[in-house]
C-alpha cells in the first residue's frame, strides 16, 4: 500500500511592524531656543537704535534752541535759548493757565485768566526774558505810542516798505546805529522785527538794545509777514510823508 507523501506545510512569516519612534524633547527645545535667541537679538537691535536714535533728536533739540552771540570787544561767547517762532509763546501768555478738554467735537480750550498786555510795558531783567510777542500783543502796542518798532531786516529791504512809523537797525549794524536813534528810543517799549518764522535777526538786534542799556524790548516774533497779512499800516517807498 502506497503511503501518502506529507507536504510540508508552509511557514507563514509574521510581517513585522515598524513602530513610529516617540519623537525626543529635544527635538523640540532647540526649534524654541533658536527662536527666542532671534527674538532677544533683534529687541537688542531695536532698543539700541532707538537710543541712538533719541540720543540725536535730542541734541539737534538743544542745538536748535541756542542763539550764539559773539561780543568781540570783550572777547567772549553767548549763547541765549530761544523759542522756535512757529511754536513761540509770549510772556503773557505762558503765564496764562490753558486747560484743553478732549470730546467728540474739536479740541475746546479755554483760558482761566486774561492777558495783561500792560506787562509789555515794564523793563526785562535780562536778555533770556525778552518777551516774544504775537499779533494782538504787537498791535496793542502800537496803538498805545508808548512803543517804537525796529525793522532789523537790511536797510535796502526796509527803504522799499517797512512798518509805518518804524526806524531801521539792521541786525548788522545794530551796535553803531543805536546811539543814532537815541533821542527816539528814550522811554519807549523797542519792538524789534524781521522776515517772522524762522528769522533771528530781530532776535539779535533786540539783544544788541539789552547790551545798550534799553530793559524795555520786546520781539514780534510773527514780523513783516504776519503784518502785512493783517493789513495793518505800511510805509513803501514813495509814499508821501
Amino acid at each position: 500500500m502506497p503511503t501518502k507523501k506529507t507536504v510540508p506545510k508552509k511557514r507563514t512569516q509574521k510581517k513585522q511592524v515598524v513602530k513610529a519612534a516617540k519623537p525626543q524633547k529635544a527635538d523640540f527645545i532647540k526649534p524654541v531656543i533658536s527662536a527666542v535667541i532671534i527674538l532677544v537679538v533683534v529687541a537688542a537691535i531695536a532698543a539700541t537704535y532707538s537710543v541712538i536714535r533719541t540720543a540725536q533728536l535730542k541734541k539737534q533739540a538743544n542745538s536748535s534752541q541756542f542763539l550764539t552771540l559773539q561780543d568781540k570787544e570783550k572777547n567772549k561767547t553767548y549763547q541765549i535759548p530761544i523759542n522756535p517762532a512757529s511754536v513761540a509763546l509770549s510772556t503773557t501768555q505762558q503765564a496764562t493757565n490753558i486747560s484743553v478738554t478732549t470730546s467728540t467735537s474739536p479740541v475746546a480750550i479755554s483760558t482761566t485768566a486774561k492777558k495783561s498786555y500792560k506787562e509789555l510795558l515794564k523793563p526785562v531783567a535780562s536778555k533770556e526774558t525778552i518777551p516774544r510777542i504775537d499779533l494782538d500783543e504787537a498791535k496793542y502796542l502800537y496803538k498805545s505810542g508808548k512803543a517804537v518798532f525796529i525793522d532789523a531786516r537790511a536797510l535796502t529791504e526796509y527803504q522799499e516798505a517797512h512798518i509805518a512809523g518804524a526806524i531801521p537797525i539792521p541786525a548788522g549794524s545794530a551796535a553803531t546805529d543805536i546811539p543814532k536813534f537815541a533821542n527816539v528810543l528814550k522811554n519807549k517799549v523797542l519792538v524789534s522785527y524781521c522776515h517772522g518764522v524762522g528769522c533771528h535777526l530781530s532776535d539779535k538786534t533786540a539783544y544788541a538794545l539789552y547790551d545798550a542799556g534799553y530793559r524795555k524790548v520786546c520781539i514780534f516774533f510773527g514780523g513783516w509777514p504776519q503784518w502785512t497779512q493783517a493789513n495793518l499800516p505800511i510805509t513803501k517807498k514813495g509814499d508821501s510823508k
